[in-house]
């Protein structure tokens, strides 16, 4: 009967009463099969990438109660973990390698086994390194199944399964790796009690399974303490939060404890520094900028800053338009929600007035006046209208209108008439 093996390592992380770096996988899986059983059983030339904090985990399965009773890294001897031996002998070993250069490329030896399976880990605490070993065996159906790992604290859990099939196992929640190996993707784990990894079967009859299972420690670590500052000169007050639309805020975040140096991701921004630079935002309401630091041991912490932008006031100025010289024009901003105007123009012009007049005017008064009005929050907006007045050289006398009328009365009957002297004749 051949033997078809599954091995499946799922992390999951959960934070316990006590703070854990995040345990990551290295991506250096690596299996190999045997049929039938060989003495020893290997992975050659395997490499356990530089990083801090390493751990190496090893699945070995065999049969016949020949499990392994050695299992080593180059000529670095590992430690059993847990052992299955009522059903079929599936063991699981391990080895800290600490923080540093990458190691290898060494062989993988078990002195005895069918199968070996191999992957390391990074932010393993190096003194406690797994908690709640478990190891079972059933007698499970066709075509679907579940395995069912008893756990009382889920936080990085490591599964090795070893079962007798006809045909390869296939499943939707997981990525196949080798030869009927499969690397968990993501499965549906709980704070206690059991985690359930679900399969198919292609064909043919499963006749037992047997499992072991370790929850990886994370290193123990204190997340980083996280303080910040923000600049803005904006609104009524500097540096309160408080700013105008489209007026520029910078923030500053500053982490201590943890273990430096610090990685830094702001939620708006792909700015990795402790600096995120004018963020300036179009449109008023009340916003919150995120941003998570992550420490040397893969501790972080996410501190939220929330800020205020203020619209800015819609001012509409308008005037008489047209004038002649000598006249008086007025000047009037109709915006509202406006408790400050400030008004310029030609000849020097200012004024604070709303709709302020301007007297006996010139031609050197001819021209743009702008007015600058600014709301209860400080912040300000702008308008402008235009002002023409006309020279009264440039204004026809009365004569002058009576023959202009005149002109667009005969135009628009059609007939332009000349009138001359007729001269007198004798008879």
């Amino acid at each position: 009967m051949r033997l078809t093996i599954l091995f499946l390592l799922s992390l999951c992380f959960y934070s316990a009463s006590y703070l854990q770096a995040q345990v990551t996988t290295d991506p250096n899986f690596a299996t190999v099969e045997s049929f039938p059983a060989t003495d020893p059983v290997e992975i050659s030339n395997f490499t356990v990438p530089s990083g801090d904090n390493r751990v190496l985990i090893v699945a070995v399965g065999s049969n016949s109660n020949n499990f392994p009773t050695s299992v080593t890294y180059g000529a670095m001897s590992m430690t059993q973990a847990v052992l299955e031996d009522a059903f079929m002998e599936v063991s699981m070993w391990y080895l800290t390698l600490g923080s540093g250069a990458a190691i290898g490329p060494s062989d993988i030896v078990a002195n005895t086994g069918i199968y070996i399976g191999a992957v390391s880990f990074q932010n393993v605490d190096q003194t406690s390194v797994f908690a709640n070993p478990t190891q079972d065996s059933d007698d499970i159906g066709s075509n679907s199944s579940s395995l069912s790992v008893p756990t009382t604290d889920v936080k990085n859990l490591v599964v090795d399964a070893f079962m007798s099939n006809a045909d390869p196992i296939k499943t939707a929640i997981h990525t196949e790796i080798g030869n009927n190996f499969f690397l968990c993707m993501g499965s549906a784990v709980g704070t206690g009690g059991n985690v359930n990894v679900e399969w198919a079967l292609n064909s043919g009859t499963t006749v037992g399974q047997a499992h072991v299972a370790i929850e990886l420690i994370g290193l123990e670590c204190t997340a980083p303490s996280l303080s910040y500052d923000l600049i803005e000169s904006s609104g009524a007050s500097d540096d309160d939060a408080i700013l105008c639309a489209t007026s520029p805020i910078t923030f500053e975040v500053t982490a201590n404890e943890g273990a430096s140096p610090y990685t830094y991701k702001w939620a708006s921004s792909s700015t990795t520094g402790s600096i995120l630079n004018s963020l300036a935002p179009p449109f008023a309401g009340t916003f919150i900028e995120y941003v998570t630091v992550t420490d040397a041991n893969s501790c972080s912490s996410t501190i939220a800053i929330p800020f205020t932008v203020n619209p800015l006031p819609m001012p509409i100025a308008t005037s008489n338009g047209l004038v002649l010289e000598g006249e008086d024009f007025n000047l009037m901003e109709i915006g509202g929600g406006v408790s400050y105007w400030s008004w310029s123009g030609p000849n020097n012009f200012s004024s604070t007035l709303q709709n302020p007049t301007v007297y006996a005017a010139t031609k050197s008064a001819e021209g743009d006046y702008v007015v600058t009005v600014t709301n209860t929050e400080n912040c300000s907006g702008t308008s402008a209208t235009s002002v023409i007045v006309e020279s009264i050289a440039d204004v026809p006398t009365l004569s002058e209108w009576g023959l202009i009328i005149l002109a667009l009365l005969l135009m628009t009957a059609g007939t332009l008439y000349l009138v001359q002297p007729t001269p007198l004749s004798r008879k």
